[in-house]
């Protein structure tokens, strides 16, 4: 999860550590006993600041995931609430094309892909912290999200991860604007780097089969 760089002085480039600091299986042998002895101490004081502030690691996990879920698929879909047909100031990519007719029924990869990745944080660090019960409960919601991400987000035909919007279709004589026919999903019509988004945060198991 983390490479902690020692000083020059102690001559190690660096030391790849795992949750609760312990160094991962990829560290050198020969690893300066200084720069070891200083990961142990530190991974007490780790812990603690953790555990000091667990209920603000929730709280804001408990935020994303209450304010951002989508109204149409409440427990598996996510988008950007409060974004407009111009701006997308939530997402910090405002300049990211979505769907043009704004809809609360709508998902972006981008926070859901944040979401499985956040899921996953938070059941790594409850498992470190003693929270075995909501860390099993976290990592079953990522596995979910998963699923979703690629039930709701693959194109089949363009081979990629893209935004959706559930909206009327359109009927002859009308466009999307006011379009009046039954709901449907409908795919943003762009591909680009939010379409990188699962493969960016790392959230696609090597075992994701797309067609």
């Amino acid at each position: 999860l983390a490479k902690v760089v020692c000083d020059a002085a102690d001559d190690v480039a660096a030391v790849e550590v795992d949750a609760d600091g312990t160094p991962m299986n990829n560290a050198n042998d020969d690893d300066d006993d200084a720069c070891q002895s200083r990961l142990s101490a530190t991974r007490g004081k780790v812990k603690n600041f953790l555990d000091n502030n667990w209920h603000l690691l929730v709280l804001n996990f408990e935020w994303y995931r209450l304010t951002q879920r989508s109204p149409h698929d409440e427990e598996a879909s996510f988008r950007w609430a409060g974004r407009t047909p111009q701006h997308n100031l939530p997402s910090g990519l405002d300049d990211y094309p979505r769907y043009p007719n704004v809809t609360e029924h709508e998902g972006h990869v981008d926070i859901h892909s944040w979401m499985i990745r956040l899921n996953e944080i938070m059941s790594e660090l409850g498992q470190l912290l003693g929270h075995a019960e909501q860390a099993q409960q976290w990592q079953e919601t990522a596995v979910r999200l998963k699923q979703s991400l690629n039930a709701y987000h693959w194109h089949d035909v363009r081979h990629a991860y893209q935004d959706y919007a559930m909206v009327p279709q359109v009927l002859e004589g009308e466009d999307w604007s006011n379009a009046s026919g039954p709901i449907h999903k409908v795919f943003a019509d762009h591909i680009g780097y939010v379409s990188a988004f699962p493969f960016l945060l790392q959230v696609l198991d090597a075992s994701t089969s797309m067609n």
